[in-house]
């Protein structure tokens, strides 16, 4: 059974909450907790998301919960996937960031580009788990989040070229054709977003080749096999441990019971610099972070494990030349 970021959950109390729903109950029925939800290394059965889907939907009485989850919420729920594919050069380089790494996050689905004609490719979803049962919200759940982040990378009035569903249809087939303004089918061998060539080929406005090697860089790391990786499991001792403000290396090295002088000699055969690693999971939280717009910049420095607002300036200005406001600005304006 394959695990999955919790973070993919994003929206979804909300969401039940809004349709009238007990959204902490509907969770502690899967022994899922709101603060996983915001961990960037929390994980959680796959299995689980899907029937937590399929509950949410009959209990609601909402037969279009996972599509109105995957549609509103969007790229929030991809995390640094969606940063990667903004940064890309056009929307082909995008959908091959998102084939390459969504998997990574999100094991239950598999993703496949090819050809659907000569005017169209097709993102096609393949589910993973074998012992899923139905998971109809699910495969409309990715759907939503693709169109909505296809909107996002191209301009709000792009639409599908078409869409295939392999499920027959939860509602009216007019009401998915009037959602997604494209033809829908059902009961096809598989499920697929299908996206104009000539929207592949538009250049994205944010395209910043630099900022997507960070981000993939962290992403890279994120996945990574952690088990006897000294690096990768600092790494994830840092990015736990920043918003405690308790980021030292003393703190890790009482987690795994050694002493420090034992980690600092650790560190020594192995050529890592604990400084330059916690300023470099910084930089890469940073651009996370920051393309959360509501989340407000105080927030971000506390989660980062500064005590002062001016050291996130002064740190950002190090790092990118430019103010957080500024590099916030750059990040989200895809998506005004």
């Amino acid at each position: 059974m394959s695990n999955m970021r919790a973070w993919t959950l994003h929206g979804l109390p909300e969401l039940v909450d809004k349709l009238g729903g007990d959204s902490r109950s509907m969770l502690q029925q899967f022994h899922i907790s709101h603060r996983q939800l915001y961990s960037d290394d929390a994980t959680l059965p796959s299995l689980t998301f899907i029937k937590l889907l399929e509950a949410c939907a009959e209990q609601l009485n909402s037969r279009d919960f996972g599509l109105k989850l995957g549609y509103e919420i969007g790229p929030e729920s991809m995390g640094p996937v969606a940063l990667i594919a903004k940064h890309c050069k056009d929307g082909q380089e995008a959908i091959h960031a998102i084939v390459k790494y969504m998997h990574s996050f999100l094991p239950s689905l598999q993703f496949v580009s090819q050809p659907l004609n000569q005017d169209a490719y097709s993102l096609v979803y393949e589910l993973q788990e074998t012992q899923a049962g139905a998971a109809r919200q699910l495969m409309e759940w990715g759907i939503g989040v693709g169109v909505r982040h296809l909107q996002l990378l191209i301009g709000s009035n792009a639409r599908p070229y078409s869409i295939h569903f392999s499920h027959s249809p939860l509602l009216p087939i007019n009401f998915y054709r009037r959602f997604f303004g494209c033809p829908v089918y059902f009961g096809q061998e598989f499920t697929s977003l299908d996206i104009r060539i000539s929207d592949l080929n538009k250049e994205l406005t944010l395209s910043d080749p630099k900022t997507k090697k960070i981000l993939a860089d962290y992403i890279e790391r994120m996945t990574s096999d952690i088990d006897g990786n000294l690096e990768a499991q600092l790494r994830a001792s840092i990015r736990s441990l920043l918003p405690t403000g308790r980021c030292k290396l003393k703190v890790i090295a009482d987690k795994y019971a050694v002493s420090l002088r034992t980690m600092q000699r650790k560190l020594e055969d192995e050529n890592i610099k604990f400084n330059v690693l916690l300023d470099e999971v910084r930089r890469e939280l940073f651009l996370v972070y920051i393309s959360e717009k509501s989340m407000p910049m105080s927030r971000v420095a506390a989660m980062l494990g500064y005590q002062e607002q001016s050291s996130l300036c002064h740190a950002c200005k190090r790092w990118f030349g430019k103010a957080p406001n500024s590099m916030r600005d750059q990040l989200v304006q895809a998506a005004s």
